[in-house]
C-alpha cells in the first residue's frame, strides 16, 4: 500500500504485481504492459548476450604494444579500432613525426655539441616552429637532413636510453607522404600511430558465431587503479612483455624489472584466480637485434646464453613462467611482433582455441615444473616451438646415429 497526498488528505492506492509487472490503481494499461514486456525481453536478451561473451583482458606496463595488438585484432575482424576517424589518425601521425624528431634533437643537445652546428640548428628552428599550415616541403627537407646527421643517428642507436619513440624511424622514412595535405592513413600507418591509452577501450568481435570482447587498459602506473573495474567475468588475461625494454634502468616505469614486479603482483590477484593467463613476449624483432650488442645480463645477471637470441628468448620466457603467482598459466608462451599482421592472425587463432575449449582442465593446470612451458615463435609463417641449442643438438645426434 502506498500513500499519496491529495488536497492535504492522504489517499491509499493498492499496488499489485501481475506476471512480474507492477500495477498501481487503475493507471496500469495494456500499452504499458506491452512496452514493459518488450523492454524486459530486450534487457534479458542483452544480458544473455553479454554473459555469452568470452572476455579477454589485455594487461602489461605502458608502451609494451597492447593497443597495437588490439588494433591488429580490430582490423582482422573488421571491428572499429576506436572512435577516431581517418582524419584524426592523420593528425596523430603528423604529431608523432614532429615530436619524434624534436625528441631526437633535444636528446642530442644533452650529449653533443649539436648547438654549435649552425646548419643543423637552422633546420631545427624550422621544425620547432612548425605548424600544420607550414610548408610541407621545407619541413620534410629539414626532417630528412637532421635524421641523416651523425648526432641524430647516435641518439637513435641508443634510443631506449633517451626514451625515443621506437616508431620514429617509420615516421621519418614516410615523412613526405605523412605531411601531404591529402594524406590518408593506411592500416600499416595506424598500427604505427602512438596514442597513449587512458581509461578502458573495448573491442567486440565475432569468430565462428562466438562473441568475444577484448578489453584494453592503460598500462601507466596512474592508470592501473582502474584495472579492478575490468576484472569481472574475465575468461583469459593476455599479458604482454616488451622484450625491447630489458636494458632500461630499474627505476624506469617500462623497465623489465618493473614488468616483472607487476607480473608477480597482478597474477596473484584473487579476482583473476579463475582466469586463464597467456603470456606474450612482444617486440621480438627488436630483441633479436638488441641482444647482439647489449647483454641480457644487465637485467638477468644469472643468464649464461651470451648473444644467442634463441637462448635469451627462452630464458626470459621461462623466467616469467617461474614467477607466475596465479593458478592457470597456459603452457605455451608466445613470442610476438605486434606490427606483424600475418603472425598476429596466427597467434589470435591459437588464443581463440585456448579460450574456447570446453574444459580448461584438459589443457590447463598448475604447471609447477619449469620444463612444462614452451616458448612459441614465428618460423616461416607458422607457430613453432622455440628451438634451443640442446634440442638442435639432440636432433642432429639422432640424424647421425
Amino acid at each position: 500500500v502506498s500513500t499519496q497526498s491529495t488536497g492535504g488528505k492522504p489517499v491509499k492506492q493498492a499496488v499489485g504485481y501481475r506476471n512480474g509487472r507492477e500495477q498501481m490503481g487503475n493507471c496500469y494499461s495494456s500499452s504499458q504492459s506491452s512496452r514493459t514486456g518488450i523492454t524486459t525481453k530486450q534487457l534479458r536478451k542483452e544480458f544473455q548476450e553479454e554473459e555469452a561473451k568470452i572476455k579477454l583482458l589485455l594487461l602489461g606496463t605502458g608502451g609494451v604494444g597492447k593497443t597495437t595488438f588490439a588494433k591488429q585484432l580490430a582490423f582482422l575482424h573488421n571491428t572499429t579500432c576506436t572512435s577516431l576517424s581517418g582524419s584524426r589518425w592523420k593528425v596523430i601521425l603528423q604529431q608523432n613525426l614532429i615530436e619524434s624528431i624534436k625528441s631526437l634533437v633535444l636528446a642530442a643537445k644533452q650529449v653533443s655539441n649539436i648547438e654549435e652546428d649552425d646548419k643543423v640548428m637552422s633546420f631545427f628552428q624550422i621544425i620547432d616552429s612548425a605548424t600544420f599550415e607550414s610548408n610541407s616541403l621545407d619541413l620534410s627537407n629539414a626532417i630528412r637532413y637532421l635524421w641523416d646527421t651523425e648526432y641524430i643517428q647516435n641518439i637513435w642507436t641508443n634510443r631506449n636510453k633517451y626514451m625515443i619513440n621506437p616508431c620514429a624511424a617509420y615516421y621519418i622514412e614516410n615523412t613526405v607522404r605523412i605531411l601531404k595535405d591529402d594524406f590518408a592513413p593506411e592500416k600499416i600507418d595506424i598500427l604505427h600511430a602512438r596514442l597513449r591509452t587512458t581509461g578502458v577501450l573495448e573491442y567486440d568481435f565475432q569468430i565462428e558465431n562466438q562473441a568475444f570482447q577484448l578489453v584494453d587498459v592503460g598500462g601507466q602506473k596512474n592508470e592501473r587503479r582502474k584495472w579492478i573495474h575490468c576484472f569481472d567475468r574475465i575468461t583469459a588475461v593476455l599479458f604482454l612483455v616488451s622484450l625491447d625494454d630489458y636494458d632500461l634502468p630499474e627505476e624506469h616505469e617500462q623497465s623489465m624489472t618493473e614488468t616483472l614486479r607487476l607480473w608477480e603482483e597482478i597474477t596473484a590477484v584473487r579476482h583473476l584466480e579463475h582466469s586463464t593467463w597467456v603470456l606474450f613476449l612482444n617486440k621480438v624483432d627488436s630483441f633479436k637485434e638488441k641482444i647482439k650488442t647489449i647483454p641480457l645480463e644487465v637485467t638477468f645477471p644469472n643468464y649464461k646464453g651470451g648473444k644467442n637470441y634463441v637462448q635469451g628468448l627462452n630464458y626470459v620466457g621461462q623466467y616469467f613462467a617461474k614467477r607466475f603467482k596465479g593458478k592457470k598459466l597456459h603452457n605455451q608462451i608466445f613470442a610476438t611482433c605486434a606490427l606483424d599482421s600475418n603472425y598476429c592472425e596466427i597467434v589470435f587463432h591459437a588464443v581463440k582455441e585456448i579460450v574456447t575449449l570446453s574444459t580448461f582442465q584438459q589443457v590447463f593446470g598448475e604447471h609447477d615444473v619449469l620444463s612444462d612451458f614452451t616458448v612459441m615463435e614465428n618460423r616461416d609463417g607458422k607457430l613453432t616451438p622455440l628451438r634451443t641449442e640442446k634440442v638442435e643438438q639432440l636432433e642432429l645426434f639422432k640424424a647421425i646415429f
